[in-house]
Formats: structure tokens, sequence, C-alpha cells
């Protein structure tokens, strides 16, 4: 007698065929009746777990956006000082569990609203936990360290978003290394960077 699969198991089941087919199929287009089929199971045993198939995306979504407990651990590193080839541990760990993943959902077929759950559930975070350092600002300063976030968070989003877009056109090592770069030391003194080291090149 075949063993009966475990509620987390039958779950994960269901959960890895929707994604098979999401990434192919707008979420509008994709029924329960087709999971269910493909995945073996019938249409109330998807009913167990999720309430549609939009439920199933945010279950997936979920498991990606970093919880407390994960951000605490990068907010202690970060006050530690992390160094790059820590930092690029922590990238290429968090790639190779979620990279896939991401490059649908922040692609142009993805969710729309996932980019913005990520920003406001990260943002949420990094405020909560920098709150002893905020509140030794001024009330203006402190504004001004709300949009410092914003632009930190849209930056690497965006720049996240553009390297999926043109097929990883950077190696997982040079995308970081730039992210990390514009990061310690902003956008401009990274741009003059890159111009001094291409003009020593030329010469």
């Amino acid at each position: 007698m075949p063993r009966r699969p475990k509620p987390e198991e039958t779950k994960q089941t269901l959960l890895d065929h929707f994604w098979q087919i999401y990434c192919d199929k707008k979420i509008d287009r994709i029924t329960v009746r087709e999971i269910t089929d493909a995945a073996g199971f019938n249409r109330g045993t998807f009913y167990v777990y999720f309430t549609d198939v939009y439920d199933a995306l945010r279950t997936i979504e979920e498991a990606i956006i970093p919880d407390e407990a994960e951000f605490e651990q990068m907010m202690k590193l970060h006050h530690e000082g992390i160094d790059f080839y820590t930092s690029m541990e922590h990238f290429t760990s968090f790639y190779e569990t979620h990279g896939d993943k991401l490059r649908v959902l922040l692609g142009p077929n993805g969710d729309p609203t996932f980019a913005h759950r990520l920003k406001d559930r990260m943002r949420h975070y990094l405020l909560y936990y920098s709150a002893s350092e905020l509140a030794e600002l001024s009330v203006q300063d402190r504004l001004k360290m709300e949009y410092i976030v914003e632009a930190e968070m849209a930056s690497r989003l965006g720049m996240l978003t553009l390297w999926f877009s043109r097929g990883k056109d950077l190696t997982l090592e040079q995308f970081h290394q730039l992210t990390y770069s514009l990061t310690r030391n902003g956008s401009l003194r990274t741009s003059a960077e890159l111009y001094d080291k291409s003009k020593k090149q030329d010469s």
C-alpha cells in the first residue's frame, strides 16, 4: 500500500505544480482544476490549503520575503560592518534559494504587487530596527532618513529587476560587487571609479 503523503508534502506538491504553470501563464488564466490535474489531486484538496490561485501565489511570495528573524540577522551583520565577502556569501545563498522565482516575479509577466510588498516589508523592518538610532535625530533628519531608506531599497530592487530582464548579463559576483560599491560609495563615486579604470586601461 503506497504511503499517504503528509499534509506539508501535499501542499508543496500543489505549489510546485502551480509554479510550473505560473512561469508560462498569467495568473488570471490559471484554474484550480489545471493545478490539481497536474498534481494528481482533486479540486477539494487544493481548497484545504488555499482559498484560490492568488493565495497560492502569495504563499510562494511570502516564503521569499525575509521574515523578522532573518532581517534581525541582516541588521546585526550590518551593524558589525559586513565586508564584501561575507555580504557576497549571503547574497549568493539568497539568490540560489530564490533567484529563479525572483526572475519570474520581477519580470514583465510577474506579480506587480510583489515588489511593492517586498519594499513595504523591508522598510518596516529597517525603520523598526533603527528606531533607537533614529530617535537621536531631529524630526527633519528622521524624515530625511526615511527618504534615504526609500532610495536605497528602490535602487536595489530596480537593479535586480533590470539584471533579470537582461538575462543576467553580469555575473553574480559582478552584480553584487556593483551593488556593494553603490551602497558603500554612492553612485557618483562608483561611476567615477569606473571611468578612471577605463582611462587607465586605454592609456
